[in-house]
């Protein structure tokens, strides 16, 4: 879509992405784990007494969580529902969203908008060239006043099919630009916005990447080409952002008021915390599983470990997992922007008939 967004743009996204996004997202999250935290100062810890036998509350951290672990699996499992649509899904697709939404670039921005951008631009240029020229004569303040009236009404000396922009300063800008905004169709406009919001996405996903690799990943090249490999394959991220974008163009294209913030994530917020919530549960019953048979689930679960077949075996059930939730998202994102199209198509079209219909009449 390199004529629905340009280049500029695109790079302006994906910094804000980037930079932005994530440390809004590591914000958020401390402060979710710290609410967490004191949660279980205040209702958890407490009552660990009459839920754990004397005599483990005297061994070590470890031995009490494993057999929390075993003795209460559905509290773990609810907690990690919490954690991935709450601390996960939901903190990091609102923050992708105010990432798209807190950049603002002219290939997005409808033609009223940069009209009246460019003609405060020019009234300003025209103050301050007036203010540093006192002996101004009638003439040349008549003749201003005249431009910053054609750039209210949007008249001009040009033909209508002659959309040749001048190389006179800013002052041109505006009787121009805002016609050839209007030439765009909503479905191009509609297409830079879903590579806009994909644009944050993939930022956000390359420093959360790196974040993975190089702090949480012990120092092991094959582990974390290994990291990032996995992390690469399952595009969640720009996925969501996608699916994001169809309500964004339900409320700003097809003008339906009633879709807020809450209905553009609600979609993307269910499929990424499905993902997260579904990786989640299934490394805990890996866990549990080692657990019920007496092993060792730090030992067997070490990530500094030479990456095996059984190693591959043991984690193939997450990644099917995982990829049928891509799917499926991918799935309703396509099924959902094709809808949209038809009806954005639908709407060009009956602006052009309106058009014609107002010519016809002047």
């Amino acid at each position: 879509k390199k004529f629905d967004l340009s280049l500029d743009a695109v790079v302006k996204y994906f910094a804000c992405g980037f930079l932005l996004t994530t440390a809004m997202a590591v914000v958020f999250e401390m402060l979710f784990t710290i609410a967490a935290n004191i949660l279980l100062d205040l209702v958890v810890f407490p009552f660990l007494p009459y839920f754990v036998p004397e005599y483990i509350l005297y061994m070590n951290d470890v031995v009490i969580f494993d057999y929390l672990m075993l003795t209460y699996p559905t509290v773990f499992i609810a907690f990690y529902f919490v954690e991935a649509f709450l601390s996960a899904a939901f903190v990091e697709e609102v923050v992708k969203y105010f990432g798209y939404w807190m950049v603002i670039h002219p290939d997005l921005m409808e033609a009223e908008d940069i009209a009246s951008l460019l003609s405060s631009f020019s009234r300003r240029s025209s103050t301050t060239s007036a203010a540093s020229s006192p002996s101004t004569d009638a003439s040349t303040a008549t003749q201003t006043n005249q431009e910053e009236k054609e750039v209210e009404t949007g008249d001009d000396d040009h033909d209508d099919g002659d959309i040749q922009l001048e190389t006179q300063g800013v002052e041109s800008l505006p009787q121009h630009q805002p016609q050839l905004q209007s030439l765009r169709s909503l479905n191009s406009v509609g297409n830079g916005i879903t590579v806009a919001m994909v644009a944050v996405a993939l930022g956000f996903a390359c420093c959360e990447n790196l974040v993975y690799i190089f702090v949480y990943t012990p120092p092991n090249l094959e582990l974390q080409l290994t990291t990032l490999f996995s992390r690469s394959i399952f595009p969640v991220h720009p996925l969501c952002a996608a699916i994001q974008s169809i309500g964004v163009c339900r409320r700003d294209l097809e003008k339906e008021k009633h879709i807020q913030l809450g209905r553009i994530i609600l979609p993307s917020v269910i499929l990424h915390g499905t993902f997260d919530f579904s990786l989640m549960v299934m490394t805990f019953l890996n866990m549990y599983n080692i657990l019920s048979n007496g092993g060792d689930p730090a030992a067997e679960m070490d990530l500094e470990e030479e990456f095996s077949m059984d190693l591959f075996l043991e984690i193939m059930p997450s990644l099917l997992v995982a990829l049928g939730v891509v799917i499926v998202g991918w799935i309703y994102f396509v099924v959902g922007s094709r809808l949209q199209k038809a009806r954005l198509d639908a709407l060009d079209i009956e602006e052009g008939a309106a058009l014609i219909s107002d010519a016809s009449i002047v």
